[in-house]
């Protein structure tokens, strides 16, 4: 096996994020759909252009409804009052970081623009624990497109059997375990923190 040097990070979902689990929950409930499925659309790519800043609130819900299958259950006012209690916070995986910059290179992989990230880093001090910060505009790709993948490992200089890479979707894990990449497919802290026990 190839030694592991290299560890790449989600950072929505894994590192930052809302609790989203009280509203994955919620949506899951009322549209009578699987906790992860509901996950994976109400946290993935909609989510992530109202991260941008490229769509408002209420678009973003319409957008929900329409890729939701039962989205026309959905209340507004109701949805906006529960996600109005949760403001975007660091996750507990960040607590690892400091001791996996140790032993390893850390770097992030987002689909998101670089003017988000440079206010991010304004508010968060996670990121000075990483080396690389590859976004879908630098690379001109979102994952879970290889291109992505390909971009970030051509910055970084290393290769997908040497890296470990982390996420919350698990179609972006898919994508990088074809390419060869170890993975971890986060879906809570305890698992997430077996796996990097495994690691230290």
């Amino acid at each position: 096996m190839v030694e592991i040097k290299t560890i790449f990070f989600d950072l929505f979902g894994v590192l930052l994020g809302i609790d989203q689990s009280t509203i994955i929950h919620y949506v899951a409930q009322k549209i009578d759909l699987p906790y992860l499925q509901t996950k994976d659309i109400v946290m993935g790519e909609v989510f992530m252009r109202l991260e941008r800043g490229e769509i408002g609130f209420k678009q973003y819900f319409q957008d929900l409804q329409y890729a939701l299958p039962g989205g026309e259950k959905l209340n507004y006012d109701e949805f906006q009052l529960r996600w109005t209690s949760n403001n975007i916070d660091e996750l507990p995986a960040v607590e690892c970081l400091p001791k996996l910059k140790e032993n390893y290179t850390l770097h992030i992989i987002s689909n998101t623009s670089e003017a988000h990230i440079y206010s991010l880093k304004k508010q968060f001090k996670l990121f000075s624990n990483f080396e690389k910060i590859i976004t879908s505009e630098s690379a001109n790709s979102s994952k879970p497109s290889i291109e992505i993948f390909n971009y970030a490992l051509n910055k970084t200089g290393t290769t997908s059997e040497s890296s470990v890479f982390i996420d919350d979707m698990y179609s972006n894990i898919s994508a990088a375990k074809n390419l060869g990449f170890n993975s971890h497919h986060y879906t809570d802290y305890e698992e997430f923190n077996k796996f990097i026990i495994s690691l230290l």
